[in-house]
């Protein structure tokens, strides 16, 4: 899959990197000696259709300056529909660009999200399933009104 985003956080050197895929949906990572998490998400969650479900993989390489290299692959699903929607402030305008997150948490854990944009709206890809809704702002004075569940028929 071409263009998606491939992360890898390091937590005993606090770094964090990330790449695209190339259009034969490999990648490459330069990573120091240690151990590591990879993740992969979609570059553009709003109009991806589809999602990485699992969890993060972990790479470990000598604490050494000895060149190595890993190859791992992740497996992702097609997604079955948008939940979409709009965040607005109590006094009607839209908050700052990305400030917002929305979650939406399935009951087996799995959780799909994306920031609001510019405009205030959102879009989450998701598979079908039950979902509770979570909004999670940078601006730890606000808070969210109770959110009902979603439900996404497949």
């Amino acid at each position: 899959m071409s263009g998606a985003r491939v992360q890898a956080s390091q937590p005993s050197t606090n770094r964090y990197i990330d790449t695209l895929t190339g259009s034969t949906g490999n990648y490459t990572l330069a990573v120091a000696g240690g151990s590591g998490d990879v993740y992969v998400s979609p570059s553009d969650p709003s109009t991806a259709g589809w999602s990485y479900t699992q969890v993060q993989k972990t790479a470990s390489f000598a604490a050494d300056t000895t060149p190595e290299e890993r190859s791992i692959d992740f497996i992702v699903v097609a997604t079955d529909a948008f939940v979409t929607g709009k965040v607005v402030l109590p006094d009607g305008t839209m908050p700052k660009a990305y400030s917002v997150y929305i979650s939406l948490r399935g009951a087996g854990g799995t959780e799909f999200g994306n920031s609001q944009g510019e405009s205030g709206s959102f879009s989450v890809s998701v598979l079908a399933g039950t979902y509770t809704v979570s909004v999670h702002s940078e601006d730890q004075t606000l808070g969210s009104p109770s959110v009902p569940s979603v439900t996404v028929a497949s």
